[in-house]
């Protein structure tokens, strides 16, 4: 990162960009048919000592709170106040477990979802990242461990468990799929703002169809827009609204992202091309009419 940006007209014009408004969704992009709610049990395993865990995995800087996530690790994993820490990690484990089984206002969740916008510059372009309620953060950690007990379907939870970091692994499986089956061609592909643009009306509710145990609490965590606050380098304040897609830094941005893709993924299956999709990149392999007809 080349360090935080000035927040001058053009800077916020891009933010504003990457945060598109709401858009509808198309009545066959829904899923529909009976629902199979997940077992509360599913996130019995969300417990203090889950918390203590993700929150020693916890690093950055703050969020809308301004607690950097040292301070924050302390206060919950500190050996000096044993019992007062373990008080706290039990209630975040209880807020947790009842955000994934219950429905709540969403006015009540407000000060949980808003986030800290950081508007940074990369090879010359503009690269954002948001920092939110480490709380949330740390009980969303440990929903992912819980999923990890639903399966989903193996190529959604593969996709699942990678990092951000790794989605060049995508193009680089596809090299060994060319030689064993005798492609003529590969197409890459990388979705511009992929998890901004996901939709989130279509998203919400297919989750509940695709992946129970993230249903609950997503839903209650996105169903209306957050709040995101940006500080420039010179102090500049603004605030925007996140509408659209994920939130960019949540933990559970990739499994429900993974997840959605999923019916693009059928969909897109093609005779004569063979598909790897991670996150946002996308390969297939095969020969060039087949690729055409799979790409459009």
């Amino acid at each position: 990162s080349g360090g935080l940006l000035p927040l001058s007209p053009e800077i916020i014009q891009q933010l504003e960009e990457k945060h598109p408004k709401a858009s509808s969704a198309f009545d066959e992009a829904l899923l529909q048919g009976p629902l199979e709610p997940a077992e509360c049990y599913t996130y019995d395993g969300i417990d203090e000592m889950c918390i203590k865990r993700a929150a020693l995995k916890t690093k950055g800087s703050a969020g809308p709170s301004g607690m950097h996530a040292a301070l924050f690790r302390s206060i919950l994993c500190s050996n000096k106040h044993a019992k007062e820490s373990k008080d706290l990690r039990e209630q975040i484990a209880l807020l947790t477990r009842q955000l994934s089984i219950n429905a709540y206002h969403p006015s009540l969740l407000e000060p949980l979802v808003a986030c800290r916008l950081i508007p940074l510059a990369k090879n010359l372009a503009l690269d954002h990242w948001s920092r939110g309620n480490i709380t949330a953060y740390n009980g969303k950690s440990c929903i992912v461990g819980a999923e990890g007990r639903h399966q989903a379907g193996s190529r959604t939870t593969a996709n699942m468990r990678q990092p951000w970091s790794r989605g060049r692994s995508c193009h680089t499986r596809h090299e060994g799929n060319i030689r064993q089956r005798g492609h003529r061609a590969v197409l890459l592909i990388d979705a511009k703002n992929a998890f901004n643009c996901l939709n989130r009306k279509a998203a919400l509710h297919n989750l509940r169809f695709l992946c129970p145990p993230l249903a609950n609490y997503i839903i209650n965590t996105y169903r209306e827009p957050s709040r995101l606050f940006v500080t420039g380098c010179k102090g500049e304040r603004l605030e925007i609204r996140s509408e659209e897609g994920t939130t960019q830094g949540d933990p559970l941005a990739m499994g429900w992202y993974a997840v959605s893709t999923r019916l693009l993924i059928d969909n897109a299956r093609t005779d004569g091309v063979s598909q790897v999709w991670l996150a946002d990149d996308a390969a297939g392999a095969g020969k060039l009419q087949n690729l055409l007809q799979w790409y459009e």
